[in-house]
This record gives structure tokens, sequence and C-alpha cells, in this order.
């Protein structure tokens, strides 16, 4: 699901944000901020990258908790046989947490429109979500393909909340 954030949500980090959610339970949420592409190309992580088309491809602000790089993949993207942590989130979108397998996909061509890495993710307890959707802080909707491997993520918010009015 994407959490959209609500014109009330005043937080500066979260403002205007769309988010996949790719992990939920019963104790806690984590997410990737999807519309937050940075300055900093992949060539920045993986340097091998250099002077290629892929190491022009930007790295995207997963979220403010800065642990690692994951990487969103699209089902026709093959990932490496011995790719360790690999979560499905829906239908055939896969998140990738493992850096030497971000490093192979990135080598072997992947573009972001089937291919994207994040710096960071977002996260909270079951409790302080609940609370800020009934704040009114988040709406929710169904995540597509379309949505996380959108061409224009920056203006991603605006479109998405015109389609909820």
């Amino acid at each position: 699901m994407l959490l959209i954030a609500t014109p009330r949500m005043r937080d500066a980090d979260f403002s205007r944000a769309v988010i996949l959610v790719i992990h939920a339970d019963a104790r806690s949420t984590m997410g990737l901020i999807l519309n937050r592409p940075t300055e900093k190309t992949l060539v920045h992580l993986f340097p091998e990258l250099r002077g290629t088309q892929p190491g022009t491809a930007p790295i995207y602000l997963g979220g403010l908790v800065a642990q690692g790089a994951r990487g969103l993949v699209r089902p026709s993207v093959t990932i490496p046989r011995d790719t360790r942590q690999v979560l499905t989130v829906f239908g055939g979108v896969r998140v990738v947490s493992d850096a030497e397998a971000l490093a192979r996909l990135a080598a072997g061509g992947a573009l972001p429109d089937t291919f994207r890495v994040y710096a960071g993710y977002v996260g909270w307890s079951a409790e302080q979500l609940r609370a800020e959707l009934q704040a009114g802080y988040w709406t929710v909707a169904a995540a597509t393909d379309a949505s996380v491997f959108d061409p224009q993520p920056e203006t991603l918010w605006q479109r998405l909340t015109a389609r909820q009015h």
C-alpha cells in the first residue's frame, strides 16, 4: 500500500511524501519515500558505473533512518540467485537489501524504470502510525507498478492527491 501525506501533515520530512509500505506487522511499519530523488547518482554508491547510463540514475531518499541502501525491483528484472535479503512487497515488486546484489543489478544495466536505489527508510511503531492515520495525516491507496516506478516522481504526490478528490 501507499501512504500519501495529506495537507494536514506539517512535518517537513513527510510533507507531500508518497511512501511505499515495504513491511508491516503487529509491532511496526517500514516504508520508502518514493518521490524524493536526490542530486546523488548511483556512481556515488557504485564508482565502477562511472561513464555508464545506469551510473547517472538518481539515488532516492528513502527516509531519515539511515541504515543502508535498498533497491526496488520490477518483476522483469532478474535478481542474482545468491541474493539474500529479498522481500516481495506486492505483485512481483521486490525490495532488495543485499548490497552486493544491488551493485550487480546496477552494473548489469538495470535502469530507473525497472530498478531504483533508496538511501534510508521510514518507520513507525504500530501505535504511532495508527494515531497519524486517525489524525488525518495520511491517506491510504493501493500501490501499483506505475506509482512505484513513476517516470516523474517529483510530481507524484500532486497527481495522486488530485485523483483522490
